[in-house]
């Protein structure tokens, strides 16, 4: 599956965990200390958001360097930060970056989920932009960590991971909400 199919996919998932469900159980949560269903899409959105905002930036600010996506391969240290923003072992869950949690406030069902398809579509058409870009040699910094710059295709699957992980948190709260 590509990344673009896969990113529609992700994208349809978040739009069926939450189909069917009240405010009230969007927003359900089962302890202080667990995200609701709601608060794991607004928080994959504002991590679309902020990196999609930052490849925009670097791909605007410059050509696009031609090559097959397809021969990207993570280094060393993209491999760690990949494995880093998804599941981790034990369940140990790694601290979120200033301005990236969700929102405490009371979220509605319908503009959560437009504000999530509108990240995976503003994802969805950088995806496509560069679709004959050498994804390597494209380096985009991180919008919590400006020093660490990753390369293009690094982004693109910690997108992917990133949103899985919450899509599988988010899927284990159905039960809660019912």
């Amino acid at each position: 599956m590509t990344t673009q199919e896969r990113l529609q996919a992700q994208a349809a998932r978040g739009r069926a965990l939450a189909e069917g469900l009240t405010d009230d159980q969007l927003n359900a949560r089962p302890d202080t200390d667990t995200w609701s269903l709601g608060m794991q899409l607004d928080h994959v959105s504002v991590v679309l958001e902020k990196a999609t905002g930052e490849m925009e930036s670097v791909l605007a600010n410059g050509p696009i360097p031609a090559g097959d996506p397809t021969a990207w391969k993570p280094n060393f240290l993209e491999r760690k930060f990949i494995t880093m923003v998804g599941a981790q072992p034990g369940g140990r869950m790694n601290p979120v970056p200033k301005g990236f949690e969700p929102s405490e406030a009371r979220l509605e069902k319908d503009a959560v989920l437009t504000r999530y398809a509108a990240a995976h579509a503003r994802l969805i058409a950088v995806v496509e932009q560069t679709q004959a870009a050498d994804l390597k040699r494209i380096r985009v910094p991180s919008a919590a960590i400006p020093l660490l710059k990753l390369s293009l295709g690094a982004w693109f699957a910690a997108m992917l991971v990133h949103t899985d992980y919450h899509l599988d948190k988010a899927e284990t709260l159905l039960p809660h909400q019912k």
